[in-house]
């Protein structure tokens, strides 16, 4: 098995990401809100978002990379309120190539890793489809919670889907 670096993301790297995105948007069944056609951040507006998760105190952005590519992609966006900034919500893509691999465990890991070092976060959530299995095994592996269920939440190839909020409380 090939050595998985986790890290963060770094402006050099919005191009890699804009593709792996692209490509990701582009599969059939991807799990992910994004379809075909549907992602259109330039590699220029990507560089900005990974300077404001950098900027902030309360965000994220983690890539994984084997053999110098990206291979997965986390955003982790804190809350923006003083009310909610101890809150923070995320979304994992993997490349096809490396699912059931071990990265999307990894990108998790390293999450609640920052999440308990940092002052600011005592919460992680995030959507995800209830058809999911393998996303949601992750998630329940490492703490979180089925919190709620939003019915027909979603509407992807003309189908509703409904989605889990699942949460880990980082200070129980």
């Amino acid at each position: 098995m090939q050595r998985i670096t986790i890290r963060e993301a770094v402006p050099r790297d919005a191009e890699e990401i804009v593709a792996h995105m692209e490509r990701i948007s582009r599969e059939p069944n991807n799990n992910v809100l994004t379809g075909p056609g549907e992602y259109t951040v330039t590699p220029a507006e990507e560089r900005e978002i990974i300077d404001g998760y950098a900027a902030s105190d309360n965000s994220i952005a983690l890539v994984a990379v084997a053999d110098g590519k990206i291979i997965g992609l986390l955003h982790c966006r804190g809350g923006r309120r003083q009310a909610a900034r101890h809150s923070a919500s995320f979304g994992i893509t993997v490349h096809a190539d490396w699912r059931d691999k071990g990265v999307g465990s990894a990108l998790v890991q390293r999450l609640i890793d920052w999440g308990r070092q940092n002052p600011v976060i005592k919460r992680l959530e995030l959507e995800v489809f209830t058809t999911n299995a393998r996303a949601i095994h992750v998630y329940e592996k490492y703490g979180f919670q089925i919190e709620g269920r939003k019915r027909r939440a979603y509407c992807k190839d003309g189908a509703y889907e409904d989605a889990y909020i699942m949460a880990l409380l980082l200070e129980e």
